[in-house]
């Protein structure tokens, strides 16, 4: 008797729709900036029952961007609009408010354990400490995998993180990989792709050849002075032996 084989049927691929729709029932948020088609944004909307509190005004168009939300409490939805980024930097509330942040996340940023001088060269060195890494975090093991399996490179996480973020550490600890700039913008659109923000690549991108920690300092046992390397030696020599001594006394 013959055995006949059966094949599963192939999964239907979403379409860009159900794919937004899913991404909403999972986030409760949908948002779409004033520079980005608004197009799907609208057609998901129109399918939905919500409250509509966004601006409703021909003669303003700066409030451009809209966002959709469910409510925590009541499952309400809700759709809003708000400004663009000329129009918000603008008023100087948000300019108060956004300095407040500012120097909250700097004080924030040099507590860290794994903050270094560098950063604090320049106004937006101190921000990657607090920028939203949420697609690093959830999608990093699945990059690093890849990475693997197609490039015979084992990276941690950690080390990514830093090779994004400083071209010079980069260099000093991976000479043999190149193109990291190319990397960061294919993770800024897979974080894109999937609804995630990618503001943490782009400040990798335009802050990462600023950065000169290297993560280890540079050894040139030529140029040391050993008189004080080796008298460095005879002084943690001296204090094993007093400890010794006390111990013993």
């Amino acid at each position: 008797m013959t055995q006949v084989e059966t094949q599963a049927p192939e999964e239907r691929q979403l379409t860009p729709l159900e794919k937004l729709r899913a991404e909403f029932t999972k986030k409760n948020r949908l948002v779409v900036m004033p520079d980005e088609d608004g197009s799907l944004f609208k057609e998901l909307a129109d399918t939905l029952d919500f409250v509509d509190w966004s601006l409703k005004t021909k003669d303003d168009t700066s409030f451009s961007g809209g966002a959709l939300v469910r409510e925590k409490e009541g499952g309400q939805l809700r759709l809003i609009s708000f400004a663009d980024k000329e129009r918000a930097i603008n008023d100087p509330v948000v300019q108060d408010w956004l300095y407040n942040r500012y120097v909250a996340a700097v004080v924030k940023s040099a507590m860290r354990a794994d903050a270094y001088e560098d950063q604090f060269t320049v106004p937006a060195g101190p921000l990657i400490m607090v920028l939203d890494t949420e697609h690093f975090e959830e999608r990093v093991d699945i990059w690093l995998g890849v990475i693997l399996k197609r490039f015979d490179v084992r990276l941690k996480k950690r080390a990514l993180a830093m090779c994004l973020e400083g071209a010079a550490f980069a260099v000093s600890q991976y000479p043999g990989i190149k193109g990291w700039d190319k990397l960061i913008g294919a993770m800024a659109k897979d974080a894109e792709d999937h609804g995630f923000s990618s503001a943490y690549y782009a400040h990798c991108l335009a802050t990462r050849s600023i950065s000169k920690h290297t993560g280890k300092k540079p050894i040139d046992f030529a140029a040391e002075d050993m008189d004080q390397l080796l008298a460095a030696v005879d002084a943690a020599a001296a204090k094993v032996e007093a400890a010794e001594a006390a111990e013993a006394a």
